[in-house]
């Protein structure tokens, strides 16, 4: 789910089109990313419609790969989607 849809989340027919998204793409058994996950509210509201997988600022900044190994280890997120 891009970005975009994810910081209108408060607005109804945002709200609406997400949903129906996220149905139609859980009902084709398909894998859903959500992008742009930036507080707590943002993550709660996908993951109460069954989402996942995330990514966002929420979760960490963008960093360098030889920063990655290190920040998986650091935050034990083996085995985790969130």
């Amino acid at each position: 789910m891009d970005q975009f849809f994810t910081s209108y989340i408060d607005q109804p027919k945002y709200t609406s089109f997400i949903k129906k998204t996220v149905e139609m793409a859980q009902s084709l058994k398909l894998n859903i990313i959500i992008e742009g996950i930036e507080n707590v509210k943002q993550k709660e509201f996908y993951i109460s419609l069954g989402c996942d997988t995330y990514q966002g600022y929420l979760e960490a900044r963008p960093m360098r790969a030889g920063a990655l190994a290190q920040y998986i280890t650091d935050h034990s997120l083996e085995g985790s989607t969130f």
